[in-house]
């Protein structure tokens, strides 16, 4: 493991990086990772309660086969982070965890160009980077995730569709505020003609927390394309924003990060 703390402005930042370890078996990988993360009292075990929760997640991002060793040079990351986080900083708490894991993941790899991240648990994100990883694409990401990183009421394991539609149709806009309109990425798999149309089909479900719903909208399991749900959410939010909001240069993204999705879903005429 490789580690880093430093301050951006008032931000604390504290990095553990587990991207160049030697193991290039699953079970072992796993082991080593767990043997080196303690139980911290404001963040448990990096995000969670036991350590069984973060097997249970590294289990579920590493596929049973060879687990090819990454040759990334972790101050350059280290750097990148810097770099993302002197744009972010005003937008975020006084502290925040960054966990870099290894995937071998073949979802990762083909529909997410090799990075992707999670948010476990609040002020603390997960990147997961694949050997062969577009690093373009970890600031998108990691601006993704610490969209979610700030609010209170984000429950990476236990969120309805429609406070789902929320948090990722803020996070899609909040990376398109920091970064630029250029790549919509998730956000535009869909238009906003078929988001609407798609919205009004699963609004009876949006206070369903069944997985099996949740991944039919969000992960392409069931009828509808793949990334559904960040469309339909990037366009809510993109909504909200126009009955809230004059003009983009206005939108108090600390404050909007941090509502209640439930409120913001209950006021967008969509």
């Amino acid at each position: 493991m490789k580690y880093k703390n430093f301050q951006v402005k008032n931000l604390d930042v504290k990095i553990y990086s587990f991207l160049n370890e030697n193991l290039n078996e699953k079970k072992q990988l796993i082991k080593e990772i767990l043997s080196e993360i303690s139980e911290d009292k404001e963040i448990g075990f990096a995000g969670w309660k036991s350590k069984e929760g973060l097997r249970e997640n590294l289990d579920f991002n590493l596929e049973d086969k060879r687990i090819p060793k990454l040759n990334i040079n972790f101050e350059k990351i280290v750097n990148k982070i810097k770099n993302l986080l002197e744009k972010t900083h005003l937008y975020l708490n006084k502290r925040l965890w960054v966990y870099l894991f290894p995937t071998n993941s073949t979802f990762v790899k083909e529909e997410l160009n090799g990075v992707t991240g999670f948010c476990p648990w609040k002020n603390l994100i997960y990147i997961y980077v694949h050997p062969e990883c577009n690093l373009n694409d970890l600031e998108k990401v990691i601006i993704h995730e610490l969209a979610h990183s700030v609010s209170k009421y984000y429950k990476s394991l236990d969120m309805s569709i429609g406070e789902g539609l929320i948090f990722e149709g803020l996070a899609e806009n909040f990376v398109e505020a920091i970064e630029g309109e250029e790549d919509k990425n998730l956000s535009q798999v869909i238009t906003e003609k078929k988001a609407k149309e798609i919205f009004f089909e699963i609004k009876k479900i949006l206070k369903e927390k069944d997985f099996k719903h949740y991944s039919e909208v969000f992960y392409g399991t069931g009828k509808y394309p793949n990334w559904t749900g960040y469309s339909i959410g990037y366009y809510l939010i993109e909504q909200y924003i126009k009955q809230k909001f004059k003009d983009k240069k206005e939108i108090n993204w600390r404050e909007l990060l941090r509502n209640n999705p439930n409120k913001i879903l209950s006021e967008i005429n969509f």
